[in-house]
């Protein structure tokens, strides 16, 4: 069951990975306001981030969501079997 949760943990790193490069191709305004946020932040270009994000994994999965963090978690990962609600009629 690790093994799983392993094997899906990484694979939802490198779907968010390749979508911030999507996004970043796109001009997404949520993305370029965090790479301008990080630009001010460490005085880089926002050329030299832009082009980080598209040539390098490290540096787009720095801009990307942990799929740990993610709101569809549950439906990335197996979930534990669940207990059936039963209810007692008197």
């Amino acid at each position: 069951m690790i093994d799983i949760y392993k094997e899906a943990v990484s694979q939802a790193w490198k779907k968010n990975i390749s979508q911030v490069r999507g996004l970043l191709i796109a001009n997404d305004k949520r993305l370029l306001y965090k790479i301008q946020s990080a630009s001010q932040r460490w005085n880089i270009p926002v050329s030299e981030i832009k082009e980080s994000i598209a040539n390098n994994k490290v540096a787009a999965a720095h801009f990307t969501v942990d799929p740990n963090k993610q709101k569809n978690s549950g439906r990335i990962y197996p979930l534990p079997t669940r207990l059936k609600r039963v209810t007692i009629k008197n």
